[in-house]
């Protein structure tokens, strides 16, 4: 194998299911629950987004961000089977009707994705116009994110295995997808590097999906355009055809 080869495979991201477990023993760590508990406290002192029905898309079962919001129906989704959850799904397509959702929440779900982008694609169509989209990734330029290139290596499955999604990145996708980007928090936009504990090893991004106005049909268009489906012609059309009949010019 060359050794191009090997870097590259000491740098894939670990299977699913793997790096759920992965996941689940770091929250449960010191490191790792206050990594959890500091997303939660940024979490709610967000601007409570309105709306009853919130999905969560998270990659490690019991330890997610869902109870912060007050939306009545939340539903928990993961990318491997696990206990406590309301759904197994595949994170870039969910078995989700489109524009039904009133909030999304990805708890570091792009950062264990091979298909980041298709994943954001994919909670932008659920989410209703107007719906509010909550992003938790892990911060590149932080102590957690700098220390991943060193431990990646030599652990096939762990924190250590994740992408490097910068926020002013994501911030541009969001864009693309016709996203408002309200609150860019959690973490400097500037490399800033930090050596005391986990501090700054997360960002939260919160953003609105915009609503695409539609120029509504007044009730005169909607009748002609009736009509022309039918095969019958405009008032004015079959006047004239008839004059033409009867010899008038």
């Amino acid at each position: 194998m060359r050794i191009t080869d090997q870097i590259r495979r000491g740098y894939q991201l670990a299977p699913p299911s793997a790096a759920q477990r992965a996941m689940q023993a770091w929250f449960a760590t010191g490191p790792g629950a206050a990594v959890l508990d500091a997303e939660g406290a940024s979490c709610r002192a967000l601007a409570a987004p309105v709306g009853f029905r919130l999905a969560h898309l998270g990659v490690a079962p019991g330890f997610g961000v869902g109870d912060c919001f007050a939306q009545p129906w939340r539903f928990s989704f993961v990318a491997a089977p696990a206990s406590g959850v309301d759904g197994v799904v595949v994170f870039d397509a969910l078995p989700l009707p489109s524009d039904t959702i009133d909030v999304v929440v990805l708890h570091h779900a792009l950062d264990f994705s091979d298909h980041p982008q298709a994943v954001l694609a994919e909670a932008a169509r659920v989410l209703r116009p107007g719906g509010r989209l909550i992003l938790l990734g892990f911060n590149p330029y932080s102590r957690l994110g700098v220390t991943k290139w060193l431990a990646s290596p030599w652990r096939e499955a762990s924190v250590w295995r994740h992408n490097s999604l910068r926020r002013a990145r994501l911030a541009d996708w969001l864009a693309l997808l016709g996203f408002g980007v309200e609150v860019g928090d959690g973490a400097p936009e500037r490399p800033r590097w930090s050596v005391r504990g986990w501090a700054r090893a997360y960002y939260v991004i919160a953003a609105t999906k915009r609503a695409v106005p539609v120029n509504p049909l007044y009730a005169r268009a909607r009748a002609r355009g009736a009509r022309l489906l039918a095969g019958t012609p405009a008032p004015g059309r079959a006047r004239t055809a008839s004059a033409r009949g009867r010899g008038v010019g």
